[in-house]
């Protein structure tokens, strides 16, 4: 990063963007400065600008956050590269990548030319991941033994780790591993005691009862950490010991 006076101005400029603070950050531009962003037509003058940041995208988010990456300093010209933080209306964080250019006129903004594409933020927000939905298919999908089923809740490169076994990568490894174990018993059930979702991460503690072909009954405790990616579960890993029901 380069400093000087004018990369210090467009410091507390994008701080005040950060606060929503327009009619402050008005104070800092010449009577017939320039403010353009991305692909729209610029405005030129205090009112228009006024009248351009307060009616763009700032009535689609609830707050938004400046994480500056570089900032260099060039005669009167200044180039912020930046990553944008938005936190729209759901509260969902949506990132972007900007390269603000300032150029200063007698210590004051005379064009300010925001390159980057907005897009995503008007775009509406994801459908919600029905998380413990796809939990439920997939335990329900083990006590059917329907592998076919429970793989594809999976992605393609899934980590998958049982206890103290090595972990297996991928729908086939998956499959390969948990076929013999679903045709090894009568029955296999799960018997929740408590479920967290954790952004997009669900932790679930619960009694595995294994019924054997010999008729008898293992209840086993076990913790599962299963992490999404999506509507797919990137990472699943269950701690428990179910040696005695393989005894």
């Amino acid at each position: 990063m380069v400093s000087g006076t004018n990369a210090e101005k467009t410091r507390h400029l994008i701080g005040l963007f950060e606060q929503m603070k327009v009619d402050e950050f008005l104070n800092y531009l010449n009577e017939d400065a320039l403010y353009q962003f991305g692909n729209y037509p610029p405005a030129i003058g205090k009112g228009a600008i006024e009248q351009t940041v307060k009616a763009s995208h700032l009535d689609q988010i609830k707050g938004i956050k400046f994480d500056i990456q570089n900032i260099w300093e060039a005669g009167d010209n200044v180039v912020c590269e930046m990553l944008i933080h938005y936190t729209r209306i759901d509260d969902s964080i949506l990132t972007l990548p900007c390269t603000d250019v300032f150029l200063f006129k007698n210590g004051l903004v005379q064009e300010m030319k925001v390159f980057m594409d907005a897009t995503p933020l008007f775009a509406p927000p994801p459908e919600p991941v029905d998380r413990l939905g796809i939990l439920k298919q997939a335990l329900t999908a083990v006590e059917t033994n329907d592998v076919d089923t429970y793989i594809t809740l999976f992605t393609e490169d899934a980590v998958y780790k049982i206890g103290n076994y090595e972990p297996v990568i991928g729908r086939e490894g998956i499959k390969a591993f948990a076929l013999p174990v679903m045709q090894m018993f009568k029955s296999v059930v799960h018997e929740a005691k408590n479920i967290w979702e954790l952004g997009n991460t669900i932790v679930s503690e619960m009694n595995v009862i294994y019924t054997r072909q010999d008729d008898k009954v293992f209840a086993i405790p076990c913790l599962n950490i299963i992490t999404f990616k999506g509507d797919k579960i990137q990472k699943y890993q269950a701690f428990i010991d179910a040696s005695p029901a393989f005894s």
